[in-house]
């Protein structure tokens, strides 16, 4: 008796979707994954200011970011990139400071999107 062989396409497993499954579902993430809420020490915001004030450039976090920044971060992911370590302040701040680096681009990218929305 001859074995039957399946065609090529059907033997591979259906493509999974790269989304989230929260994001399949039109649900917002919370936040990033690079974010977590419970903070390993003292972390100090280095975006813009953003409108109505729920943000302000060195706001400093202890213990726990509070769900609004979690929330904020789930909109603007390069939100996270912003929240740094009070130890790491002096690296950061020159990096925020040399245009093209990583915290220059995510300054100005949330700039950008809070200005938008006045």
């Amino acid at each position: 008796m001859a074995a039957t062989t399946q065609p090529k396409d059907e033997a591979k497993p259906a493509a999974e979707s790269k989304a989230p499954a929260n994001q399949a579902e039109g649900k917002k993430p919370a936040a990033p994954p690079a974010l977590k809420a419970d903070l390993a020490g003292p972390t100090m915001y280095l975006g813009p200011n953003l409108p109505g004030g729920v943000l302000s450039h060195g706001a400093v976090f202890t213990g726990r970011l509070p769900a609004a920044v979690l929330d904020l971060a789930g909109e603007s992911p390069e939100l996270a990139d912003l929240l740094v370590p009070v130890a790491d302040l002096p690296a950061a701040k020159k990096q925020l400071a040399t245009a093209g680096s990583k915290l220059s681009r995510a300054h100005l990218a949330l700039g950008k999107r809070y200005s938008k929305r006045g």
